[in-house]
């Protein structure tokens, strides 16, 4: 909540370190879209060289955003093994899949009692299943959230995404419940074999639509106080207005 309030109401923006090296920022950016116009440029079967066609997208993709060699040297050998991994879950999901919608922006309305609040988001891809209802896809180029950090809704991207869906929330996309949550790590190879998939999509959509319901309301009352860290996933997590609430002060965490 508090990070809310210093983004959303002081407007407050964190500043980027003067000469930031090329890093995970531009390494996720790069590899969505290597992954975007792989899906897009072969909706259908893939290809039996799918893999040789995805690793050429990517390296016109690395070439087009200049990456330095120094950081190419790291990053292509790891994207080898996750275009394997990641060719061979297409070719096992493709028989499910109607259509996909690739990057699309969404927005839900909810009626507050001091006025509308407006959620948006962007998913990175939506399945619509053959029996006529979707997956909603999200690509990890770090580190994937655990299936009990999502069905705790600790973190509630994709369950959010699902209640946008369900309400046809989605540019271009038709109104539909959401059975599939999935979370592709585009880490390695070995982590991209393992796609975290969240059971019981369509109940924990409805119920993190209800329960942010809940929350615009509590904000909605003058004296609810938007506190820090109100419940943190991790300890050791470090947010970008903390020093703002001087969490060092007050936390007691051994940081140095």
């Amino acid at each position: 909540p508090y990070a809310i309030y210093a983004q959303r109401i002081l407007r407050l923006e964190k500043l980027d370190p003067l000469e930031e090296a090329i890093g995970p920022l531009e390494r996720g950016n790069a590899l969505h879209l290597a992954l975007e116009t792989f899906v897009g440029k072969y909706p259908g079967a893939l290809p039996q060289d799918a893999v040789t066609h995805l690793i050429a997208i990517a390296d016109q993709v690395f070439a087009q955003a200049e990456i330095p060699k120094a950081a190419l040297a790291v990053w292509r050998p790891r994207f080898l093994g996750v275009a394997h991994a990641f060719v061979a879950l297409e070719r096992e999901r493709r028989a499910v899949i109607e259509r996909s919608h690739l990057d699309v922006k969404g927005r839900l309305v909810f009626a507050g009692p001091g006025g509308d609040f407006t959620l948006t988001g962007r998913a990175d891809r939506i399945d619509v299943l053959k029996d006529g209802m979707a997956a909603i896809v999200d690509y990890k180029s770090g580190a994937t959230p655990t299936r009990a950090q999502v069905q705790k809704l600790l973190m509630p991207q994709l369950p959010l995404e699902g209640a946008i869906l369900a309400e046809g929330g989605f540019a271009g996309v038709e109104k539909r419940l959401a059975s599939e949550l999935l979370y592709i790590s585009l880490a390695d190879g070995r982590k991209a074999q393992k796609p975290v998939e969240i059971p019981d999509a369509a109940a924990l959509t409805a119920e993190a639509a209800a329960k942010l319901a809940q929350r615009i309301a509590f904000f909605d009352v003058e004296t609810t106080p938007y506190l820090s860290r109100v419940r943190p996933y991790r300890t050791d997590s470090v947010g970008d207005y903390d020093h703002l609430a001087r969490v060092r002060e007050w936390s007691g965490a051994d940081e140095t």
